[in-house]
């Protein structure tokens, strides 16, 4: 049931984030998915379609299959960039596709002031001292930090 509405929602603010103005709806709570798409199980740019994430997944491996999260990364980095609030970096791994090293750096550098992880018990320190030494190196952000 939990994972139910969890996908519902989540599904529901990437469909408001997918216009400009979707993202703006969609920062009220200020979040967003945030990741790249350079991962194996991403389905090509050449193919994706405003809205496809609502449809339900497809077999092919270039249609959507419940595969990437953030389907227009750049439009999220932008408006990221001129709203002058704390926003929080969601699904930054992508479902665990995207290594925590990078899916950090990445985050953090484009625009995130928190980061939302999800981890075993186990990964805590790691986790943990994954971000601390990230923010403690030469991050090449240019949104100014508001936390």
């Amino acid at each position: 049931m939990a994972v139910e509405a969890n996908a519902a929602f989540v599904s529901s603010v990437d469909f408001a984030a997918q216009r400009a103005t979707g993202y703006q709806r969609s920062l009220r709570k200020n979040f967003k998915t945030m990741h790249h798409d350079d991962y194996w199980s991403a389905h090509p740019r050449e193919f994706r379609e405003e809205f496809e994430i609502i449809g339900g997944s497809h077999k092919e491996h270039n249609r959507y299959h419940d595969n990437i999260f953030d389907l227009f990364p750049e439009q999220t980095i932008e408006v990221f960039s001129k709203i002058d609030i704390p926003l929080f970096g969601f699904k930054i791994m992508a479902g665990g596709a995207i290594k925590p090293a990078e899916a950090f750096r990445y985050a953090f550098e484009n625009g995130a002031d928190f980061i939302c992880v999800g981890m075993f018990d186990f990964q805590v320190i790691q986790d943990v001292n994954l971000t601390i030494d990230t923010l403690n190196s030469d991050l090449k952000r240019t949104r100014p930090w508001y936390s």
